[in-house]
């Protein structure tokens, strides 16, 4: 059926994006949301703000995102928004949405990862390590840029950071 033709084309999207053909699965996307009858779906949604964000399109990840958020303001969406935030050096508002996320308990690894930054951004090294532990206890999609080993270098930063705060 059409229906089932486009969710086969969202998942299609997701193979291109693993096998490092990033254009061509933000474009599949991208088409989906603009043909008649616009397939908008959470999934579509928050695949799409991630790519956009991960190919380095941080005003139309940002626009998307904001209205991923309108559509469906799941934690893995709302936590797209931070990110786009985050790269916008809007930090204000990324912690506005991420600490929306964080209430939720995510179990997914770039939430907590993000409220790291944005804890390490405003000096508070005590959470942001806390929160970027909590990251590397979390799930790691196949998807993800984010790994253990991006993870395991913010958890040496903060104790760098921490010993030189304890030191004064």
């Amino acid at each position: 059926s059409p229906s089932q033709k486009k969710h086969l084309r969202s998942y299609l999207a997701l193979l291109y994006w693993q096998k490092g053909e990033r254009e061509e699965a933000v474009s599949i996307l991208e088409t989906l949301l603009s043909e008649d009858g616009h397939y908008r779906t959470t999934h579509v949604y928050s695949t799409l703000g991630y790519f956009l964000l991960h190919s380095g399109n941080r005003e139309r990840a940002l626009a998307l995102n904001i209205e991923a958020v309108d559509y469906d303001s799941t934690p893995d969406i709302q936590d797209n928004l931070a990110a786009s935030y985050i790269a916008m050096e809007d930090w204000e508002n990324a912690e506005i949405i991420c600490n929306k996320v964080i209430e939720t308990n995510p179990s997914f690894s770039e939430a907590w990862y993000h409220a790291g930054l944005i804890a390490e951004h405003s000096g508070d090294y005590e959470t942001a390590d806390s929160h970027y532990k909590r990251s590397l206890r979390s799930i790691f999609s196949t998807l993800s840029l984010l790994k253990k080993e991006a993870v395991i270098e913010k958890i040496q930063e903060m104790r760098i950071q921490l010993d030189k705060q304890n030191l004064l």
